[in-house]
């Protein structure tokens, strides 16, 4: 009970103050991602990519959910891609090539700028090269992200699951927002059969467990539908993928 309390608290507390809402993702994602596509609608992706691009404080956490679930439908989303592009900085971070992974991150940023992988490795990569406005930039952006994503269900039970961008935010949430370790992945359904990761959040007060459950169900369409004709490629949708140097 202590570390469900623990938990909930982190959840609640993180993000800014005065910014609560309620989302449901069977009911709003829909909603929201047609408002998203909509030039008349204040929640217009191509113009409110561009206050978060400037790191506008006057952005919302539910404009900036909005922002998520509005790339689900950008022709740059593109999961295994994606996730390729996630390795790969990882990997330049892992072997201390900062540079070649702030060009890499930088250029992948510009048609990516919600991913939040590449946010903090491109943080964590500035760090690592002694430049911390740049470092400082990058990780607001990534907190702006895990702040929106944070809020977006309480994250304890399937019909509450956070809303997830790629596979891997969950993972991210878990070790780098809320401090916690990973135990053991798994799949799951909601109550309207949208496709979940369950990643076990491991307290590193007590080593409690507590299952959290992530909704994916965006992305899991559209790799059913990509990966139709290259199945080996399937291995990318698996929720502990890649860990980052930086976590």
């Amino acid at each position: 009970m202590k570390t469900i309390l623990i938990l909930l608290f982190a959840l609640a507390a993180f993000p800014s103050a005065g910014q609560k809402f309620s989302f449901s993702y069977h009911t709003d994602y829909p909603k929201l991602l047609a408002r998203t596509q909509a030039k008349t609608d204040k929640l217009y992706y191509p113009k409110q990519v561009k206050r978060f691009v400037q790191n506008d404080t006057s952005l919302t956490d539910f404009e900036v959910l909005a922002l998520l679930v509005g790339f689900t439908a950008d022709k740059n989303y593109c999961i295994p891609r994606d996730m390729e592009m996630e390795r790969s900085l990882y990997q330049l971070n892992d072997q201390g090539r900062f540079r070649e992974a702030v060009s890499k991150g930088r250029s992948f940023n510009k048609t990516h700028p919600l991913h939040q992988a590449t946010l903090i490795e491109l943080s964590f990569a500035y760090h690592q090269l002694h430049m911390p406005d740049s470092s400082a930039y990058f990780g607001r952006q990534f907190h702006r992200v895990m702040d929106a994503m944070a809020l977006s269900g309480s994250g304890l039970h399937p019909d509450s699951a956070l809303f997830s961008l790629t596979p891997t935010d969950g993972r991210n949430l878990i070790t780098r927002y809320l401090k916690a370790e990973i135990g053991s992945t798994d799949s799951a359904t909601d109550a309207h059969g949208n496709f979940l990761y369950v990643l076990e959040y491991v307290s590193e007060e007590d080593g409690a467990r507590l299952p959290l459950y992530f909704n994916v169900q965006h992305a899991y369409r559209q790799m059913k539908k990509q990966l139709h004709a290259n199945p080996e490629k399937a291995e990318a949708m698996r929720p502990n993928s890649g860990k980052s140097k930086s976590q």
